[in-house]
């Protein structure tokens, strides 16, 4: 049977780097990339489709900490940002492409540090929106992790979602607000139309709204802390990880302020040797 991934430490020292052949893209990485044997990667598509992953940061400097190699969509070199330069699925599959190359790439700084099995597509707002069609297209993508976005935008239809959903065959993590969020009610309909067996996590943050949720430091820390659990479960079957979803997401649990919705994780535990 597949084993889970060690347990490493959470705190890891970061950087934050660029490679000459991935313009457009950070790196986000623990500094020692022997820390673990390969490293899961996540590619990150930013809120708004643009090409600026600032806002994020502490998101993907977290998750870097925790030991994910994260590539993250930013400003192309020499290039101002704009909202007409819009990112696609295409963008992050770009980024799985050079994570793939580099792990390959004999004598290169990357090689064999990343876990091409273990590739996660994450995003917010309309980076959640590429990431769900980078799924539904790309097998080498393992898990969906999306903040406050959805399939299709808040005016698309259910059978517009539909088309989108029915082509995801991997376990998909959300987190939203409440009705204040223009992006809740579609996440709960995306969770809904999973297919039957695939695994869902919707995770509602009490207070907020759309742009609270989606860039807020303090708010992030606490989806940071979700996302970890949501890949320790799903890239790595870590049952710690399952607990923590459904009893404490964040690890600094408030009353009331966090409530949560989940399907078929107990399918995601995998046996410890």
């Amino acid at each position: 049977m597949a084993t889970q991934r060690p347990a490493i430490e959470r705190s890891l020292p970061i950087i934050v780097d660029t490679a000459p052949d991935l313009p457009g893209y950070n790196i986000y990485r623990p500094t020692d990339l022997g820390v673990l044997n390969r490293h899961p990667v996540v590619a990150w598509a930013n809120g708004g489709c643009v090409r600026h992953d600032a806002t994020w940061r502490p998101l993907l400097e977290r998750w870097a900490a925790a030991g994910f190699v994260v590539v993250a969509i930013t400003q192309l070199p020499g290039r101002e940002v704009t909202l007409e330069d819009r990112t696609t699925a295409a963008d992050q599959s770009k980024a799985i492409d050079w994570a793939l190359a580099q792990d390959a790439r004999i004598g290169g700084p990357y090689q064999g540090r990343f876990d091409v099995d273990q590739i996660a597509a994450a995003g917010n707002s309309c980076g959640g929106v590429t990431s769900l069609a980078l799924a539904g297209t790309d097998p080498r993508v393992r898990a969906v992790f999306i903040l406050s976005g959805s399939s299709v935008s808040p005016t698309a239809t259910r059978d517009q979602a539909a088309a989108v959903i029915d082509k995801v065959a991997q376990p998909v993590g959300f987190v939203v607000v409440g009705a204040e969020d223009v992006a809740a009610a579609q996440a709960s309909q995306d969770y809904e139309l999973l297919a039957e067996g695939i695994p869902g996590y919707l995770a509602r943050r009490a207070t907020g709204d759309h742009p609270t949720v989606s860039t807020a430091p303090d708010i992030l820390a606490d989806v940071a802390e979700i996302g970890i659990n949501w890949f320790d479960l799903v890239l790595a079957g870590n049952e710690t990880a399952r607990r923590n979803l459904t009893e404490n997401p964040c690890g600094s649990f408030k009353s009331g302020m966090w409530s949560m919705e989940a399907k078929y994780l107990d399918s995601l535990v995998r046996t410890v040797h």
